[in-house]
């Protein structure tokens, strides 16, 4: 009992508790601009700008303080062996350095870490194109630079977690917006393929990815793997594109991506996010965010379902629907 710090005191370390983040540095307004390139892809710096000083900034810098004292007062871990903790470090390591080699740009420097900091515990929300209506996701937690398989191996104050996300978060926000009904049972990542299998498509995945990247997109020039083309079944990156604008051309999806959707849907789903969050906040129950889904200790699965439902009624008074991951143990890492 004890022994670290025993041992610590031998040597001559001192514990210090770790200090919460000051409000006025939780959150970040950044622009960019646009380097010269060779290539025809759009390149960008992208740079931090004053935040404007009012009444909404500073109270909504207060809530984001309340979150990151609770997420302070509570033990965030992985239950893992050494040996999986390595393996994952590498791994996390070698994707920073093929992003750098292959010169890659970064949403923000924040998902720039080539390595494991469970130091870093505390959020900070970020918002885009000088805009306080654009982007303002929350970024920072080292639970959000690991795969999420690994995040099935998250404990909470060493108790189980589970994990809930917005199924199609960023296409039942454009739905619900443009008053349009999405059934909940639609699958939205069916692009209309005859021989379709629901959740279990091994296509699925592949067109997931390939959504997701789309919806942040303006410029048009996000390519599939040409093997995951093939397991598609389609000759090219076009018909893949003509497949995902005609399936959702009741909200006009093309000219909706074009004109910045992206970046207005995160906006709308850090909202909610903020919301939850807070929510928990208040009775001391520390909720990890990962953009559209939440990390929380097992046994408050349903609260944070309802909440999370609840929350995107009230912001876009629009339903939704979700999905759960549940924790395992350390045998079953990977």
């Amino acid at each position: 009992i004890n022994q670290l710090s025993q041992l610590m005191d031998s040597i001559g370390f001192r514990w210090m508790p770790r200090e919460v983040l000051p409000a006025d540095q939780s959150i970040i307004l950044r622009d960019r601009k646009e380097k010269e390139s060779k290539s025809k892809k759009s390149e960008y710096t992208k740079f931090a700008v004053p935040l404007p000083d009012t009444e909404e900034i500073k109270a909504e810098q207060q809530i984001i303080h309340t979150v990151n004292c609770c997420l302070q007062r509570h033990c965030f871990s992985l239950n893992t062996s050494d040996q999986q903790l390595m393996q994952l470090a590498e791994e996390i390591s070698e994707k920073a350095l093929a992003k750098a080699k292959d010169n890659k740009q970064w949403d923000t420097e924040e998902d720039q870490v080539g390595f494991l900091d469970f130091s870093r515990t505390q959020i900070k929300r970020i918002y885009s194109r000088g805009s306080t209506e654009l982007g303002g996701r929350f970024y920072h937690g080292w639970w959000q630079h690991v795969p999420s398989h690994v995040r099935q191996h998250i404990e909470i104050d060493g108790l189980k977690t589970v994990e809930i996300d917005f199924s199609g978060m960023s296409l039942r926000l454009l739905y619900a917006k443009e008053k349009l009904s999405l059934p909940l049972d639609t699958d939205v990542y069916d692009l209309g393929f005859s021989d379709w299998q629901g959740s279990n498509d091994p296509r699925r995945k592949i067109i997931k990815k390939f959504v997701n990247a789309a919806f942040n997109d303006e410029h048009e020039v996000y390519r599939v793997p040409p093997k995951d083309l093939k397991i598609l079944g389609l000759k090219s990156q076009e018909d893949l594109r003509m497949m995902f604008y005609k399936k959702h051309e009741a909200v006009n999806i093309g000219e909706q991506i074009k004109s910045g959707w992206g970046l207005k849907s995160q906006y709308l789903d850090s909202k909610i996010a903020l919301k939850v969050m807070h929510t928990f906040a208040l009775e001391d129950i520390p909720v990890l965010p990962v953009h559209d889904s939440f990390v929380i200790r097992l046994g408050f699965q349903h609260d944070l379902q309802e909440m999370m439902l609840q929350a995107f009624e009230e912001e876009v008074s629009g339903l939704t629907k979700t999905d759960t991951t549940f924790s395992k143990p350390s045998e079953g890492f990977g």
